[in-house]
C-alpha cells in the first residue's frame, strides 16, 4: 500500500503529486474490491476473529485519521474541503470501508438466519431488485426537492449543526423517500425497455446493430465524462454541446430495430428480462448456487 494513500490531493500545483493521489483510486477501492472476493470465496468467513479485527481496526484508524489527523469527517465531496476524502479516496476513506467490512461480517450469521423467513425474503429481493435503479438515481430527488424548495426560498435554512437543523433532517428525509420512491416507479417501463434492448442486442439475433450502437457511444461517452469532470453546469452555464451529445447517443443506442418488435424472439431468459428485468435467485449462506424463489417482482 502506498503510503501516501489520500496525501496526493494535498498539493494541487504539483504534477506529480496529483498523479500519484490518482492511484489511490485504484488503491482504496481496489482493498474494498478484493475484501468481497475474499468474503464471498469464504476466506473471511472461516475466521471468526476476522470481522471483529477489520471492525476494531478500521474503526480506530479512522477515529485516528479524522481525529488528530488531516482528514474531516465528512465522507462525501464537499466543496471548498481540503483535503477531501473521495478526490482522491484518502486513508480515512479506507478505513472507513475496511471497518463496515468487519461489522458485515460480524452481522452477516444473524442476517442470514433472519432471511431464512420467506416473507422477509420475499421484501429483501424486492429491494434488491431495485438496487441498480436506487445507486444510479438516488441524487435526483435531491436535485429535485432542492429546486422546488431552496431556490424559491420556502424552506428555512438553519446554521449547520444547530438543533433546528437535525430537526429539519426528519422531515428531509421524508421527502427524498417520497420522491426517490416516485423516480423509480416512474423509471421501471424504461428499464423494461433496456431489458428488451438487450435482447435484442444479443449474438443469435438477425439484427446487427453494430453501427448505430457504437455511433450512440461514441456520442455519449464524452459527453458523460465531460458531465464527470466539469458538474452539469459549469460556470452556471449548460453545457449544450455535451447536453446534444449525450441525447444523441442515448437516442441511437435505443432506437427500435427494424423490423423486429420488443418481443421477438424471446427466450424464457429474455422473456423473464422484459417482464421487470431481473433474476430473482436466492444465494445459499456460504457461496452456493443460486436457487431460484417464487418470482418478486419489481415495483
Amino acid at each position: 500500500m502506498d503510503p501516501g494513500v489520500g496525501l496526493g490531493s494535498g498539493s494541487g500545483s504539483l504534477r506529480a503529486a496529483d498523479l500519484l493521489g490518482s492511484l489511490d483510486y485504484v488503491l482504496v477501492w481496489g482493498v474494498v474490491y478484493q475484501l468481497g472476493f475474499c468474503w464471498r470465496d469464504g476466506l473471511l468467513g472461516e475466521r471468526p476473529w476476522a470481522g471483529g479485527a477489520l471492525a476494531i481496526g478500521g474503526g480506530a484508524a479512522f477515529a485516528a485519521l479524522v481525529g488528530p489527523g488531516p482528514f474531516p469527517v465528512s465522507l462525501i465531496l464537499v466543496t471548498g474541503q481540503d483535503p477531501s476524502n473521495t478526490d482522491p479516496p484518502s486513508a480515512a476513506m479506507l478505513a472507513w470501508s475496511v471497518g463496515q467490512v468487519g461489522l458485515a461480517l460480524l452481522a452477516a450469521p444473524v442476517v442470514r438466519r433472519w432471511l431464512e423467513r420467506e416473507r422477509v425474503w420475499r421484501g429483501v429481493g424486492r429491494l434488491g431488485a431495485l438496487s441498480m435503479t436506487l445507486y444510479l438515481w438516488h441524487m435526483l430527488p435531491v436535485l429535485i426537492v432542492a429546486a422546488a424548495f431552496y431556490l424559491p426560498g420556502l424552506a428555512p435554512r438553519p446554521a449547520f449543526g444547530s438543533g433546528a437543523w437535525w430537526a429539519w433532517r426528519v422531515p428531509w428525509l421524508l421527502i427524498l423517500g417520497v420522491v426517490l420512491a416516485a423516480v423509480v416507479r416512474a423509471l421501471v417501463p424504461l428499464e423494461r425497455r433496456l431489458a428488451s434492448l438487450g435482447a435484442r442486442l444479443r449474438p443469435d439475433a438477425r439484427l446487427r446493430p453494430g453501427l448505430r450502437v457504437g455511433a450512440g457511444l461514441t456520442a455519449a461517452v464524452p459527453s458523460l465524462a465531460y458531465f464527470a469532470g466539469h458538474g452539469f453546469a459549469p460556470g452556471g452555464r449548460l453545457p449544450l454541446p455535451a447536453i446534444l451529445g449525450l441525447a444523441a447517443g442515448t437516442a441511437l443506442a435505443l432506437a427500435p430495430a427494424r423490423g423486429r418488435g420488443p418481443g421477438a424472439a424471446q427466450g424464457p431468459d429474455t422473456a423473464r428480462g422484459a417482464a421487470g428485468g431481473r433474476d430473482h435467485s436466492r444465494a445459499e449462506p456460504g457461496g452456493g448456487a443460486a436457487v431460484p424463489t417464487t418470482g418478486a417482482p419489481g415495483l
